[in-house]
């Protein structure tokens, strides 16, 4: 079976044949046809995010894609990429297509980021040479025990989906309306207390927290004397309140103990059941620990790829760097 790779130039080829593979393999794409314009054209980076297909007698049959990431390691700077939204048509599955596809675009890019993978795609990974990030699974804590364990009885009759309150002003913690000059300096002034950290500016925040349709997260900075000491985002989904985004600054003794309590009172007054965080950076799941978070089984099977073996060795060792992200999305750090 001859099979052509190429990259799929989605500013100008017409993008219906992907979104009609994708409602092959997935039957409901709606979220994803609705986010399209915002994820991939109004991205920040969009003039850096490549989509490669496979093509079969001239039909798409495969999409991947990948989406860039900079990231801060010790005393260097290295350009990743995450690689999301892969999809096979179901009649081209388990005959190497995605392999392919993936070989095709690992010579392109020096290092690769994959998570969200579901099992059988991750085996494919683990085949390629990608390897394991740990540690990589939640941490969740248990708000209200009686309530959930209630819920899980099913003699609960409380709706599930609950309403985080935006608190525009709450002592020290300020709502963040949009992300500007401020977050750029804070991050400017913080980022070099860690020996890995994911590259963020303002302009970057308000498309991702901001600007995302269909989604409402709360963003806020905790301030003394008018300096920003920690930026935490949080979101609720369901019945669960969610830690996504957090960065402190390290020479501030209270941190991340206080924005972690704040984010936990946000989510009880939401009368949340549960409280999930899902983060790599070892200092921040010792701070979980300490306010009542325990290791969860569900893991989304975070790996990396690359042949720089010093880089390797830095990147699987996930306790290195601050990887947070706690709503679900597989595409975003």
């Amino acid at each position: 079976m001859k099979i052509n790779y190429r990259e799929f130039n989605f500013f100008k080829e017409d993008i219906e044949p992907i979104f009609h593979l994708m409602e092959l393999a997935y039957k409901n794409v709606d979220d994803y046809k609705s986010r399209w314009e915002w994820q991939y054209k109004n991205a920040p980076n969009a003039k850096d995010i490549k989509i490669f297909i496979a093509e079969h007698n001239g039909k798409i049959i495969a999409s991947t894609s990948r989406f860039p990431v900079v990231i801060h390691v010790v005393n260097r700077v290295v350009d990743a990429m995450f690689s999301v939204d892969s999809v096979v048509h179901p009649d081209y599955r388990r005959k190497g297509v995605m392999e392919g596809l993936y070989r095709h675009t690992a010579k392109y890019f020096p290092i690769m980021l994959s998570k969200g993978t579901n099992p059988s795609m991750y085996k494919l990974l683990l085949k390629m040479g990608y390897k394991e990030i740990r540690p990589n699974n939640y941490m969740i804590s248990a708000l209200s025990p009686v309530r959930l364990l209630m819920k899980r009885a099913k003699l609960s009759r409380r709706k599930s989906d609950i309403t985080l309150p935006v608190l525009k002003d709450s002592g020290e913690y300020t709502f963040i309306n949009r992300f500007g000059d401020e977050f750029d300096d804070f991050w400017e002034r913080v980022s070099g207390q860690y020996a890995g950290i994911v590259y963020k500016n303002s302009k970057y925040m308000n498309w991702r927290y901001k600007d995302i349709p269909g989604r409402e997260y709360h963003a806020y900075y905790r301030k003394e004397d008018s300096v920003i000491i920690s930026m935490i985002v949080v979101r609720v989904r369901g019945d669960s309140g969610a830690i996504v985004d957090f960065i402190w600054d390290r020479a501030e003794i209270s941190e991340p103990y206080d924005s972690l309590g704040f984010a936990i009172r946000l989510f009880k007054k939401a009368k949340a059941l549960k409280a999930i965080c899902w983060g790599t950076y070892g200092v921040l799941r010792d701070y979980l620990g300490k306010k009542g978070f325990i290791e969860w089984n569900s893991t989304p099977r975070f790996s990396v790829y690359t042949n720089d073996i010093e880089l390797l060795d830095f990147f699987t060792n996930g306790a290195n760097i601050l990887f947070v992200e706690g709503d679900g999305d597989s595409e975003f750090l």
